[in-house]
């Protein structure tokens, strides 16, 4: 089949002004105005067309019918001369009795309700997907019905193509109905008014191109901003890169040395400090510690920033089991039920996304230490734009009042005495999961638990029996 036209109001308005035109010149030739209307509709928004009328006791008398495929079209021509519709069913029921606009979705192997076999070898030729008629309507009688549908494009009929059907309808009923009773003076009054549609749908054109060409102008004007904006990013970014290299080295080596002379003093000179004296190195290596432990954070908030994603297809929940198996070995005293319900695949970076199981059952696995035994469940339900991954367990929880808390750079909601830690985790889940395009929230109580959740899109989730 060749292009067809855009389907936009301007192309619309041109079919109906063109459409009027024809109406006004051929007013007593009814079979002409059956195939003008057939040929317009079906090279606009359909692959085949067929008009089909009817008299007042609904006998079939006229039809018309349209394809692109001479050779279709004659077989199109050949099965509805030759079959007649039981207005008493299926599409015609509702187009005649019931007045109304059938929109269909077909499935090939299976007629619709109404549909003979000898009109069925349309659907068995060509893949038909999608359905349309409109009831013919002139001065409150039914003549007859469009049928339209889309064998070669995939794409639905919208309220668009419906809304325009239906116009267009209720146009050539009005002509057929007058087809033999326009006079000189009528046939004027059509001319006037298809003129009238021509100089709408010029107006309606003149319009677009107008909102055309001031879109174009705000999109280069966004171009613009957009990229002095990358320009302040990558500068930002060369920032950051020469910060993370400066704690990376600068920092670190003041560390080794207030760490190794601490040490020093104490093995060459403790016989000298008393208990006191013994507390404060104590507390100052155990300082150096945490001061290396708040490093190795921020550097890894930093990576999880600049990393490029290689995104492949993840099981999540196999990465949660090894995941599980490690916290086992690291503490093999605690007793702690896990519940792995659903295998996630998903599309994301491997590595990156086990940074984000290891983070949030890492805080599972941490804030139900006081429990025995302790419960964790990683949970994953799938909705049509996203799949929400959940950890959840029955540990120290939180207020929710803090809730927005939870996921910025060290900010913490227990102390440190209560559970270890550096509150840069959750941090890193946001922002690898934000790099994902997805999201992240959490639900707590004290006391009762928490249950942290992110979303992201596009996944595959693959259920299978509980482990």
């Amino acid at each position: 089949m060749g292009e067809r036209p855009e389907s936009d109001a301007g192309t619309r308005a041109q079919i109906l002004a063109d459409l009027a035109t024809a109406f006004a010149e051929a007013v007593t030739d009814e079979d002409r105005l059956l195939q003008l209307v057939v040929e317009r509709i079906g090279a606009f928004t359909a692959d085949a067309c067929v008009i089909r009328l009817f008299d007042a006791d609904h006998v079939p008398r006229a039809v018309a019918h349209y394809h692109p495929d001479p050779q279709l079209r004659e077989r199109i021509r050949a099965v509805a001369v030759a079959t007649d519709p039981d207005p008493r069913v299926g599409v015609w029921r509702q187009l005649l009795e019931e007045r109304r606009v059938v929109r269909l979705a077909i499935d090939p192997e299976r007629l619709p309700e109404g549909m003979t076999p000898a009109q069925g070898w349309f659907l068995a030729s060509k893949p038909v997907r999608h359905f349309l008629g409109v009831p013919l309507i002139a001065r409150g009688r039914v003549l007859g019905g469009i049928l339209v549908v889309r064998c070669l494009r995939g794409e639905a009929y919208t309220d668009a193509d419906v809304d325009f059907l239906r116009d267009l309808g209720e146009r050539a009923a009005l002509a057929i109905d007058n087809a033999r009773l326009y006079t000189a003076e009528r046939t004027a009054r059509a001319r006037a008014e298809a003129a009238e549609e021509a100089l709408r749908a010029e107006l309606v054109e003149r319009v677009r191109v107008e909102e055309a060409s001031r879109r174009a102008e705000a999109i280069q004007t966004l171009n613009v901003r957009l990229e002095a904006r990358t320009r302040e990013l990558v500068a930002a970014n060369e920032e950051l890169e020469a910060f993370a290299y400066s704690v990376s080295h600068d920092l670190r080596a003041p560390l080794r040395a207030i760490d190794g002379f601490s040490q020093a003093l104490l093995e060459d000179q403790g016989a000298m400090l008393d208990e006191t004296g013994h507390a404060h190195l104590r507390r100052v290596r155990l300082g150096v510690a945490r001061m290396r432990e708040l490093i190795d954070d921020m550097l890894a908030l930093s990576r999880s920033t600049r990393v490029v994603i290689e995104p492949a297809t993840v099981d999540l929940t196999a990465i949660a089991s090894g995941v599980v198996a490690e916290l086992r070995a690291q503490d093999p005293t605690r007793v702690v039920e896990v519940q792995l319900s659903v295998s996630c695949e998903v599309q994301g970076d491997p590595r990156m996304l086990r940074i984000v199981i290891e983070n949030m059952l890492g805080n599972a696995w941490k804030f139900t230490r006081n429990r025995s035994p302790a419960h964790i469940a990683l949970e994953c339900a799938c909705t049509r734009e996203e799949a929400i991954v959940t950890v959840r367990d029955d540990g120290a929880g939180f207020d929710m009042a803090y809730a927005r808390r939870l996921f910025q750079p060290f900010q913490r909601l227990h102390s440190t005495e209560e559970f270890e830690g550096t509150g840069i985790g959750l941090a890193i889940v946001r922002r690898i999961v934000h790099r994902h395009g997805g999201r992240v929230w959490a639900e707590g109580e004290p006391g009762v638990g928490a249950a942290f959740h992110f979303a992201l899109p596009r996944m595959h989730v693959v259920p299978r029996p509980d482990v």
